[in-house]
């Protein structure tokens, strides 16, 4: 900082290196860089030597460079245009250059970039005719993306275009009426918001997918400019009247057939009649407060679509069992395409109904019918396409989950005497609370990509759709718990992945204080969840508490963690002991029983206890000695050998996670009371692993390798105690003369017994498949040998520095370690490859005599 404000002394010299530096910050580590943001901001606010460069960088990544990761170039440069708007007026020229290359880059960066270009447009004339006549000619491209990136423009110089109060409808101004160069006033914006709806009304003439386009960016128009209440709406209206049927005794009111044009070859969306009337509908709310006279033409039109659908049924839209869905047909792809728009407007309805209906029961009444249509017409439609052939079109998602909270604030919790008739007929509708949930999880998918982009209402709106959900979940006789676990999962998953600086605003909606309150609540169903046997639902709690407990910071007592620790563990060892359940549930348990079980007293038991039940299972290696190998009386009974494979990859990742820990606590040096600690940590671990290294793991097996990368780890991991013990003249620890004991006289010895099974596979004949066995293990047990040697090293030179304990009484050095001829192996395959060698010599003795004999016939 002290660099940047420096005019005098020299410092001005490495401005350029500054921004050189931030710019790497800025690509290498993307939107978290703000270091790198706030330089660049700040250089180009106090340097005008520089603020070209800076300028023309930023552009340069932000609309060329499009394949750099993030969007953090474009909001650095709205920043940057909203804070120094005075002087990025200076650089106009590389901002118009810029401008006619937005056009051709991916819609998303287009957006960020005229998001931050649009503000500049209101003060300075020439940019702004510039823009309006590259968006004139985009806007009747050939590439759709283009024309959307020309309607992004266009409607949003409308929203940040502040017209005056007394603007109406009837002004007819242009921008070439107005003197170019005046300043920003109210007559100028209205000149240009007048051409701009020109040509927004010659949009709406063309494609589908750019009217759907359109429809969407007007609700946001009128949210910044209010003032453009008249003209938009009149727009809408010109636009809805197309497909309504003003006369009130007919059925349906909507002309479906209009909105689908049939062409020679296939049928098109010609007017996305869902996204119509959801403008409609959004756009008369944000006109409503301001202009209510305008508003209220539309919403009797919307009203009586409303009323009048509620009396219709699927012949009235030319719709039924008998007719054809198949989209490789004309008539077919016709009928899907007007089934699938009739799906879509239905729902845009229903979310009117609930949000306007106050709770009423006549409000009811309508959901109700108007869901049934919606319901039959949709299960139509998927019943056909899952036996019809071809592309099935995929179904965009019309409720809002500002729309989705306010059904299940009725569905769940509304205990409200007024509201009673309404919540009532709610509940009646079969099938509704499946269909929310499946219209919430298609919103969350779309939230996980990158291209989604949520608003900050949506954390907070999600926060009180899971406390509906606790709420439906602790009700003790709800039904649909299975799917609600399931959203329930999907949405911490998100907030985690996606929202993450966020999640105690979103613990706050749910309905808890902290993160650790709503484990707490989680924690509580999980246990009635198990006391139920509702497995499937202990599994994705148990996903959703190991997601919330990779966020939280320990902000409970001792004692609390303790005793909640001690219920879960009880919890998950009852589990385990039931035989009944999956191998995915069987490795998920584990996961959370070793991951509650973490520095606690029962940690040895529980390690202890899970591999014994592997060499239970899996059985012992030294064959002579296999008296209690391969039986199945093992303390948790969910074990078996289908799924102990998979808990055994468990356990080894949860002992290389405690001794990676060790060594960074000894890389950053402990002292005496804490070395005991650490000696003991390892004498714990070297206990689970005398017993890991009898298990008969199979060859090949990912474990098996796995195994053998820990058992190295250990040994480094031992031999670096080692070292700071000898660096460290304090006198050799109680707790290590046992260390060495244990590791000498028993794991060491199961270690050797190990190695011996590990080479039994090169005595397998197996072919190919066993080629990448015997290279990873060329690998794996020399590092193993060389671990082991360094250790005893170390121990030895420890040994003469104390000259009073001998580390190296317990350890026998293994004569089979080096290299080793086996004659009795190397005779048994010289003489099995002997036979193969003649077998593949006949054939060819064959040949050569029918050769003969065949050459003799024709002399």
């Amino acid at each position: 900082s002290s660099g940047i404000n420096a005019e005098y002394g020299g410092w001005d010299y490495v401005i350029e290196g500054l921004i050189k530096l931030a710019f790497i910050l800025l690509d290498t580590t993307g939107p978290e860089s703000a270091v790198g943001a706030f330089l660049l901001e700040e250089c180009y606010k106090l340097h005008a030597h520089c603020r070209t460069t800076v300028l023309t960088e930023l552009l340069h990544r932000v609309v060329t460079a499009t394949k750099l990761p993030g969007n953090h170039h474009a909001s650095l440069l709205q920043t940057i245009c909203r804070r120094s708007l005075q002087l990025m007026l200076t650089n106009v020229s590389k901002l118009k250059d810029s401008l006619s290359n937005v056009p051709l880059i991916p819609l998303v960066n287009a957006e960020s970039v005229l998001a931050a270009l649009v503000p500049v447009m209101r003060y300075d004339s020439s940019l702004r005719d510039n823009a309006i006549l590259i968006f004139r000619k985009s806007l009747f491209s050939k590439h759709p993306d283009t024309r959307k990136i020309a309607a992004f423009g266009l409607t949003e110089m409308m929203a940040k275009f502040k017209v005056g109060e007394n603007y109406s409808q009837s002004s007819q101004l242009s921008c070439s009426q107005v003197q170019v160069h005046m300043l920003v006033t109210n007559d100028l914006n209205e000149a240009v918001c007048t051409e701009i709806v020109l040509l927004l009304k010659r949009g709406l003439k063309q494609q589908g997918p750019v009217r759907s386009y359109i429809y969407d960016r007007l609700p946001g128009v009128l949210s910044g400019n209010p003032q453009l209440s008249p003209m938009v709406l009149q727009l809408l209206e010109e636009q809805l009247s197309t497909v309504y049927e003003s006369d009130t005794s007919i059925l349906p009111p909507l002309k479906l057939s209009c909105c689908v044009a049939v062409l020679p070859d296939e049928s098109v969306l010609r007017e996305p009649l869902p996204y119509l009337l959801r403008a409609v509908i959004l756009c008369c709310n944000e006109a409503r407060p301001s202009h209510p006279d305008e508003v209220e033409q539309l919403d009797g039109m919307v009203e009586s679509i409303i009323v009048r659908s509620t009396r219709c049924d699927l012949e009235d839209f030319d719709l039924d069992k008998g007719a054809e869905f198949s989209p490789n047909t004309g008539v077919g792809s016709r009928n899907l395409i007007t089934a699938l728009t009739l799906t879509a407007t239905l729902e845009v309805m229903l979310e009117k109904v609930l949000v306007c209906g106050e709770g009423k029961v006549e409000s009811g009444e309508k959901f109700k019918k108007l869901f049934r249509l919606m319901h039959s017409t949709s299960e139509l439609v998927n019943e056909n396409q899952s036996n019809a052939r071809g592309k099935k079109n995929a179904k965009p998602v019309f409720i809002s989950l500002a729309g989705i909270e306010t059904l299940l604030q009725y569905f769940i919790v509304d205990e409200q005497s007024e509201h009673e008739g309404f919540v009532t007929l709610l509940r009646t509708v079969s099938h509704l609370y499946t269909w929310t949930m499946s219209v919430l999880s298609d919103h969350l998918r779309k939230m996980q990509t990158e291209e989604y982009h949520s608003s900050k209402d949506a954390v907070f709106v999600l926060g009180s759709i899971s406390k509906s959900l606790i709420c439906h979940l602790t009700k003790t006789k709800s039904l649909h718990r299975e799917i609600s676990t399931a959203t329930l999962d999907k949405i911490v998953k998100v907030i985690v992945a996606r929202h993450k600086d966020k999640l105690e605003d979103f613990c706050e909606m749910s309905g808890g204080e902290s993160k650790m309150d709503l484990i707490q609540q989680f924690r509580g169903l999980f246990s009635t969840a198990v006391l139920s046997e509702d497995y499937t639902e202990c599994q994705h709690y148990l996903a959703i508490m190991d997601a919330l407990h990779e966020e939280t910071d320990g902000q409970q007592t001792d004692e609390q963690q303790t005793n909640e620790q001690q219920t879960l563990d009880s919890l998950l060892k009852s589990l385990l002991e039931n035989p009944g359940l999956s191998s995915a549930f069987a490795k998920d348990v584990v996961t959370a029983l070793l991951a509650t079980s973490r520095a606690s007293s029962v940690e040895l038991e529980t390690h202890l206890t899970l591999a014994r039940d592997m060499l239970g299972i899996l059985g012992d290696i030294e064959v002579e000695d296999e008296t209690e190998g391969g039986s199945t009386n093992t303390r948790f009974t969910i074990l078996n050998e289908n799924n102990c494979q998979k808990v055994l990859m468990v356990l080894i990742a949860a002992l290389d996670t405690i001794l990676l820990d060790l060594e960074w606590c000894m890389q950053q040096g402990v002292g005496e009371d804490p070395a005991d600690t650490l000696c003991l940590h390892l004498t714990d671990l070297a206990n689970v692993l005398g017993v890991l290294l009898s298990c008969r793991v199979p060859h090949g097996s990912a474990a098996l390798d796995h195994l053998s990368r820990v058992i190295k780890r250990f040994y480094n991991t031992f031999t670096m105690f080692v070292k700071y013990e000898s660096n460290h003249n304090h006198g050799i620890l109680r707790s290590l003369e046992k260390l060495a004991k244990l590791v000498g006289s028993t794991t060491n010895q199961k270690l050797y017994n190990f190695l011996i099974y590990l080479e039994q596979t090169y005595g397998d004949d197996k072919g190919k498949r066993n080629a990448s066995v015997i290279k990873r293990q060329a690998v794996s047990v020399p590092g193993i040998v060389y671990a082991v040697e360094q250790c005893e090293r170390n121990l030895i030179i420890l040994t003469k520095k104390s000259k009073t304990v001998d580390l190296m009484e317990f350890f026998k050095r293994s004569t089979a370690r080096d290299f080793k001829i086996e004659t009795a192996v190397l005779e048994e395959r010289f003489n099995r490859e002997i036979p193969e060698a003649e077998d593949q010599d006949q054939p060819k003795t064959k040949k050569r005599k029918r050769a003969g004999k065949s050459a003799e016939n024709g002399a």
